[in-house]
């Protein structure tokens, strides 16, 4: 089971401090932080921030939360996830190796997804554009 944890603010909080919160956050053991535009009562601007975790793991976020940013409470629900069967492989390319997500719906591959570290750094290495690197690895993932 997993937890999702929502709070809105005003624009009280500077970017900087936002994407600070965010990167705590993931670094205690949020599964995913978004941060969204909201219009608040009154037709305040402000921030909906969202925090998927593991059960375990609600407690130590939402404290996290309340400590640092501006909010007063914290909505805690608890959601399901439904997860594709997926698969992490290497393949080889001209550029060198490099992992890719496989997909997978009723036993059968759908869809490949390079893992960004490794595609980047072929990119680096290689003086390629990063489009042209996803797309070398993505076929080399396809066919093999």
């Amino acid at each position: 089971e997993y937890h999702g944890a929502d709070f809105r603010f005003g624009n009280d909080l500077a970017g900087n401090l936002l994407a600070a919160l965010v990167e705590d956050l993931m670094q205690a053991g949020a599964l995913d932080v978004s941060l969204a535009p909201a219009l608040m009562k009154k037709g305040r601007p402000g921030h909906l921030l969202t925090v998927m975790s593991a059960h375990d793991q609600a407690a130590t976020l939402t404290d996290l939360l309340l400590r640092n940013s501006s909010t007063l409470g914290v909505r805690v629900r608890e959601t399901r996830r439904v997860l594709a069967e997926r698969q992490v492989v290497e393949v080889a390319t001209e550029l060198g190796a490099a992992r890719v997500k496989v997909k997978y719906l009723g036993g059968k591959a759908v869809e490949w997804a390079p893992e960004y570290e490794d595609v980047r750094r072929l990119a680096r290495e290689s003086g390629r554009e990063l489009r042209e690197v996803i797309r070398l690895v993505s076929e080399a993932a396809r066919k093999g």
